[in-house]
């Protein structure tokens, strides 16, 4: 059975680098539990390098780590900022 379509968060992506198009990532918060499983998700989806820090941003403030996922609501624009 599918999970209902409350489970799932729809975001806007920004990469402030222009490395990737900005673009909208469909996650579960049920598996992405906080902020790090959003950017960790992100990391895997777009190969980007271990050695790059990601940090995520919501209308100008830093997403903490340890945040609860369900901070993010559907259409919210997250910037990704990549720290080498």
């Amino acid at each position: 059975m599918a999970a209902p379509m409350s489970d799932f968060v729809r975001i806007r992506l920004h990469f402030e680098n222009d490395q990737f198009e900005n673009t909208w990532l469909l996650f579960d918060n049920r598996k992405c539990l906080t902020i790090e499983d959003v950017a960790i998700e992100i990391r895997n989806r777009y190969g980007i390098k271990r050695k790059e820090h990601i940090v995520l941003f919501l209308m100008g403030h830093v997403l903490r780590n340890e945040e609860n996922s369900k901070i993010l609501r559907d259409d919210d624009l997250v910037c990704v900022r990549l720290v080498l």
